[in-house]
C-alpha cells in the first residue's frame, strides 16, 4: 500500500473512531483500496455505497471493517497477500459484514 494511500485510510480510521467518519471519503477510499489490490467483502461492500446517500453512522461501521482488513494486509505482508491470507481475510471480512449487518437489515 502507498503512502498516501495508508495516510488516507489512517485519517478515516482516527475519523472512524471519533464516529466522524465522511461518507463520501470513506466510500472513495474503499474505491482506491480496491485499485491498490485490497479486496475483500468488507472493502467491495463499501465501494459499492453510495457516496451521496450512506449515512455517516453506517460509513463508521463498514469503515471499521475495511480499516481492520487493510490493517492486517499492511502489517501481515506490506500489501502482498498470498493466496492463504487472502482467504483468510476474505472470510474475516464476511464474518465482520455479517455481525455489522445482522441486527440492522438493508
Amino acid at each position: 500500500m502507498d503512502d498516501e494511500l495508508l495516510r488516507r485510510l489512517r485519517t478515516e480510521q482516527a475519523r472512524a473512531l471519533l464516529d466522524d467518519a465522511d461518507p463520501h471519503y470513506a466510500v472513495m477510499l474503499a474505491c482506491d483500496l480496491l485499485v491498490a489490490g485490497v479486496n475483500g467483502d468488507a472493502v467491495v461492500a463499501l465501494a459499492a455505497e453510495s457516496a451521496r446517500t450512506l449515512p455517516a453512522h453506517d460509513a463508521n461501521r463498514r469503515l471499521a471493517a475495511v480499516t481492520a482488513l487493510a490493517a492486517h494486509l499492511e502489517d501481515g505482508l506490506g500489501g502482498r497477500a498470498d493466496n492463504d491470507l487472502r482467504t483468510r481475510l476474505a472470510a474475516l471480512a464476511r464474518t465482520i459484514l455479517s455481525r455489522l449487518t445482522a441486527g440492522n437489515p438493508a
